[in-house]
């Protein structure tokens, strides 16, 4: 799901960005921050998506709280359907 504008008056360039940022952050979280993996999900090569990641703003963060962000994404997750 696309995010909406924050305000009627950002350019498509603003909002590019923004949901590039927002596919980067998912990506990684999916891929438990493991930047190899991730780049490789989104069809980029290591360097690339290095480059994509500073170009954002975005840090790995350190393994403890990849942890914590991993556990709780379970919580946000939708439930699955059971397998019948």
């Amino acid at each position: 799901m696309l995010p909406l504008p924050a305000n009627p008056h950002e350019s498509l360039d603003e909002y590019m960005a923004r949901c590039e940022r927002v596919f980067i952050c998912d990506s990684l979280i999916r891929n438990r921050f493991n930047v190899r993996r991730t780049a490789a999900d989104i069809g980029r090569n290591r360097q690339a998506f290095y480059k994509m990641m500073e170009r954002h703003g975005i840090v790995r963060p350190s393994k403890q709280h990849v942890a914590k962000v991993h556990d709780l994404r379970g919580f946000m997750s939708p439930p699955t359907s059971a397998a019948v």
